[in-house]
């Protein structure tokens, strides 16, 4: 899905409810830049812990080496 199926879908959903254009826009585009925001944390969270993992492969392996 688009950025604007996805805004789209979710001004619908709140239109439905009863909202009108204006809030209903600002809703759903706040919602989504939230959604944007979060996703965006994770992101950078699982990158993070991926380079550290592979740090810390890098020091256990030097310590192999220099048993052998």
């Amino acid at each position: 899905m688009t950025t604007a199926n996805i805004i789209n879908y979710i001004l619908i959903r709140f239109r439905d409810h009863g909202l009108d254009l204006l809030k209903s826009t600002a809703l759903a585009v706040g919602i989504f830049v939230v959604f944007l925001i979060i996703i965006k944390n994770v992101v950078n969270r699982v990158k993070q812990r991926i380079q550290e993992n592979s740090l810390q492969e890098d020091i256990y392996s030097k310590k192999i080496a220099n048993l052998a």
